[in-house]
């Protein structure tokens, strides 16, 4: 009698890429151990975001975030595969705020089509408010909405709204609402097709892109500042 082969094993079988949910980046019982919001700050979270309603809200502190990032890069994720974990779909609703945003962007690129912040077409600045996940749900709210941005990696000029909306059923997918791209078709899916390649839907129409790995920004370099030598220095100080 043969033995069934594990489920793994089968996906791999037919060419199926199997995608792992759970990588280690969130810390077992990562929920229980953050800061809770306010009762006043968890209300007004229910009121905005009533699919996370009764979900324990929690900010996740800029140390923590950036704690977070620095596991993922280690491990060569996307941010796609990041923010499509088991944890990202617990019962919890995780806060990162604007300023632990800010601070994020200055030193990680997640290559977002959602970008963290940047200047649209206008040439006025836009950036991240506030942004909560939880029981499979993203929300991502900027500053200000219907701005269009031309993205740098995904090749294509898009429009956003003031909150985008996204949920991930599975590891490895995000369902969008909020985005839209050429032609005013709104985006409506990412699908990781492997490690290398991410798959993006509008409509009828999907697209191909090349999925890039989170990375550490390389701190600019410091000026080098030349000093006078001691001799000239003295010759200075006498002649004044």
């Amino acid at each position: 009698m043969r033995r069934a082969l594990p489920i793994f094993a089968v996906l791999v079988s037919l060419g199926v890429p199997a995608f792992s949910a759970d990588s280690g980046v969130f810390p077992k019982d990562f929920c229980s151990t953050l800061p809770a919001l306010s009762a006043d700050d968890q209300a007004r979270l229910w009121e905005k975001m009533p699919d996370l309603k009764d979900a324990p809200a929690r900010r996740v502190p800029s140390e923590t975030a950036a704690a977070l990032l620095a596991r993922a890069v280690d491990r060569g994720m996307s941010a796609l595969e990041l923010f499509t974990q088991d944890a990202v779909r617990e019962d919890c609703a995780f806060v990162i705020t604007g300023d632990v945003i800010d601070s994020l962007g200055k030193s990680f690129e997640l290559f977002l089509l959602t970008p963290f912040s940047g200047t649209s077409v206008d040439g006025k600045p836009f950036r991240t408010a506030v942004l909560v996940f939880g029981r499979g749900r993203l929300f991502h709210f900027y500053d200000r909405g219907g701005f269009r941005y031309k993205h740098p990696f995904f090749d294509d000029t898009f429009t956003y709204e003031n909150v985008i909306r996204e949920q991930t059923p599975e590891a490895g997918r995000l369902e969008i609402a909020g985005v839209r791209g050429p032609m005013g078709l709104s985006i409506e899916s990412l699908h990781m097709l492997s490690p290398e390649k991410v798959e993006v839907r509008a409509g009828v129409f999907t697209v191909s892109r090349p999925l890039r790995k989170i990375v550490r920004k390389t701190p600019p370099p410091v000026p080098t500042v030349r000093l006078p030598s001691a001799a000239r220095m003295q010759a200075w100080f006498e002649g004044h």
